[in-house]
């Protein structure tokens, strides 16, 4: 044992950093081990099993008319009860224009669990007018800002939520069939166009999202929305035209000219003296001189340089933080996130520009 104890004595410089190196690869391999767990697991914490559909998928038009038969949105969630959705659909607004005041509707026939729709007015009544006009100008009264995702997306949201009674209305576990009814109207030229769920990610906040309670209590609201492959095509089918017949030409006839009478020359007379003959004109001394070429200069005119552009800097995302749980939300908190519905105003923690159902999900939660 002393011997040793004298062996490191004598050999603490070389012995050292031998043990740091040591201790640095034990770490690393710890940090590694506890990240792939954490990967592991996240994906466990939500199933995206959560379905939005159309129906139907395809729809032809004539250039102006107007729907008879109205596009159905769908919302399928089966395995995990859901408490609100934000619904979102892009659409060309240079060849469809959603008609007002039904264009989007409110269909609460047949389920008793997402009794509002936002935006809402004053009255707790959905605001389609207000839907309709972002959608087709990105506009609401000259302001842009309470249209986020500017002209041609149609968003709306659903909430458990009872706006009369002020209070939850449950979760929903089923097919909600239809959530809303879409009318378009064809715009004047033939071609075709199609209507799509907005979709960024697996629990991306800014998009579509179906939402359920925080699992076990703890942490946000999640989204559980599928990708949706759900499309409707719009084919804008204009009249065939009839060709106009071209008429045929008739021939003119060429009128036969008359013969011209040649007339007989008479003889010309001969001069009375010859023509005298001229002289030649005499040639210049010196030869005119030839100019000389203009030289040209010893260096090119160099050739600027193009500028370079900037590099454009990679955004980030903001990550969405966990919010504490809270038991002082009340019902005047919830129905103010529901009024301010896509602005970035209101309750709840709209670090991704807008109130949505991500938000109004955290608050029913914690609703008191």
């Amino acid at each position: 044992m002393k011997n040793l104890m004298d062996y490191l004595r004598e050999n603490r410089s070389r012995i050292l950093p031998l043990a740091v190196l040591v201790f640095l690869a034990i770490a690393v391999f710890l940090i590694f081990s506890l990240v792939k767990k954490r990967q592991e697991i996240r994906p466990k914490a939500a199933n995206f099993d959560a379905v939005l559909s159309f129906n139907p998928t395809t729809v032809t038009l004539s250039p102006g008319q107007v729907m008879s038969v109205p596009v159905w949105v769908n919302l399928s969630s089966t395995v995990q009860a859901i408490v609100g959705a934000d619904i979102l659909v892009n659409f060309d607004p240079t060849k469809l224009t959603l008609v007002s005041p039904n264009g989007v509707t409110k269909e609460i026939d047949g389920q008793s669990i997402f009794k509002t729709y936002a935006p809402v007015d004053a009255d707790g009544g959905f605001d389609a007018a207000r839907v309709i006009a972002c959608a087709n100008t990105g506009l609401v009264n000259g302001d842009a800002t309470k249209c986020p995702d500017g002209r041609g997306v149609i968003e709306f949201g659903i909430a458990a939520f009872d706006w009369t009674a002020g209070a939850a209305t449950g979760t929903f576990l089923g097919t909600f069939s239809p959530v809303t009814k879409l009318t378009f109207q064809a715009g004047s030229l033939a071609g075709s166009t199609t209507l799509t769920f907005k979709y960024t990610a697996s629990g991306a906040t800014i998009d579509s999202n179906v939402v359920i309670k925080p699992p076990g209590g703890v942490g946000d609201p999640l989204d559980i929305l599928a990708q949706p492959t759900s499309i409707v095509t719009v084919n804008i089918v204009g009249p065939t035209p009839t060709p106009t017949p071209s008429p045929t030409p008739s021939s003119t006839p060429v009128p036969t000219p008359s013969p011209t009478p040649t007339p007989t020359p008479s003889a010309t007379p001969k001069p009375a003296s010859p023509t005298p003959t001229p002289s030649a004109t005499p040639k210049p001394a010196s030869p005119t001189p030839t100019p000389s070429a203009t030289p040209k200069p010893a260096s090119p005119t160099p050739t600027p340089s193009a500028t370079p552009k900037p590099a454009s800097p990679t955004p980030t995302a903001t990550p969405l933080p966990s919010a504490s749980p809270s038991p002082s939300y009340t019902v005047a908190d919830l129905k103010n996130a529901l009024i301010n519905f896509l602005t970035s105003q209101g309750d709840g923690h709209p670090v991704d520009g807008k109130v949505n159902m991500m938000d109004a999900a955290y608050i029913l939660y914690w609703l008191k």
